[in-house]
């Protein structure tokens, strides 16, 4: 567990609506040291083996999420100020798609911008699941304030697999000034945006090395030694065939963004359902924000020499 060498801290959590679940946050450092968080509300829970949706209100979409960006400071990790991220988007919504809202968002820093993707199912006629790219607005722009962010613009990334019916899991990566997205390490796909417009065909290439195991993105690249670190996952069945077992590992990158070595597998917290979504440096070590069961959220701070127990060469 890795639980087991990290501490953990208590900062305080934004205020979460009525019916809703936090989880699955998303944490970025801006330029100015300070935090950024978002945290995913989400108004159903996860039951029994947690393979049940059970809903929590039935106001409004069956399943719906909604979002919350919060700024810490970068010394103490006090909330400074939290502000709702708008998601009626009256245009794109086909009511008879029964899970609504912007899920797992990842935010990531580009000329300035605050951005972010994340999965959505509510646009497409037909509600295949598909990843978005969406910017909040310039990082200066960012104040306290009562009213909701709004987005500025949103863009659906087609990949290599354009017939799949569900995309999820693509981790930004600002490489040599352009940015990227990591597709499905196990299968060595990396993407690069594409042209603006309502939809981003992206251009990609498969990377020419080998990994031992194939594992889904978990947490975009931070920069560690002379490349670049992030956290994957794979998802595994108990013997008894109920619930899920959720396993991560570290992955390092060389600076052109190849895979040069990844830990061994560990558990955050529980052999249960867990993920982190995203991770950042903090004061000379890694904070790592992950949830429980969908609905509780932790913060682990590491010392990066934990790293080098975990680590393992390619063999």
């Amino acid at each position: 567990m890795l639980r087991d060498f990290a501490r953990e801290i208590f900062p305080q959590c934004p205020n979460i609506p009525y019916g809703y679940n936090p989880y699955n946050p998303s944490i970025l450092t801006l330029p100015n040291g300070n935090i950024v968080m978002n945290v995913r509300m989400t108004n159903y829970f996860y039951k029994g083996n947690f393979m049940t949706k059970t809903t929590i209100t039935h106001h409004g979409p069956r399943y719906s999420t909604k979002n919350i960006l919060c700024c810490y400071h970068g010394d103490d990790f006090s909330l400074l100020w939290q502000r709702p991220i708008e998601d009626c988007w009256g245009k794109y919504f086909y009511n008879r798609c029964y899970e609504h809202g912007l899920q797992d968002m990842r935010l990531f820093l580009f000329q300035g911008e605050l951005r972010f993707i994340a999965t959505v199912a509510m646009i497409d006629p037909e509600f295949k699941i598909w990843v978005y790219e969406g910017s909040l607005g310039l990082v200066e722009d960012l104040i306290p304030s009562t009213e909701p962010l709004y987005i500025i613009s949103l863009y659906k990334l087609e990949g290599p697999q354009p017939d799949i019916r569900c995309e999820k899991n693509w981790l930004p990566m600002n490489l040599n000034g352009e940015q990227w997205y990591i597709y499905h390490i196990g299968k060595e796909v990396w993407l690069q945006a594409g042209e603006a417009g309502e939809i981003r065909k992206l251009a990609y290439k498969r990377s020419p090395d080998k990994v031992r195991h194939p594992f889904s993105g978990s947490s975009p690249p931070i920069p560690y030694k002379d490349g670049f670190l992030l956290l994957g996952h794979k998802v595994l069945s108990p013997p008894n065939g109920k619930g899920r077992i959720y396993k991560h590992c570290f992955i390092r990158l060389d600076s052109n963004g190849r895979v040069i070595d990844y830990s061994k597998f560990f558990s955050l917290w529980q052999l249960g359902v867990e993920y982190a979504l995203s991770m950042t440096w903090w004061k000379g070590e890694i904070l790592i924000p992950f949830s429980l069961n969908d609905n509780d959220i932790r913060f682990f701070v590491l010392d990066p020499c934990v790293l080098e127990i975990l680590f393992s060469p390619i063999m």
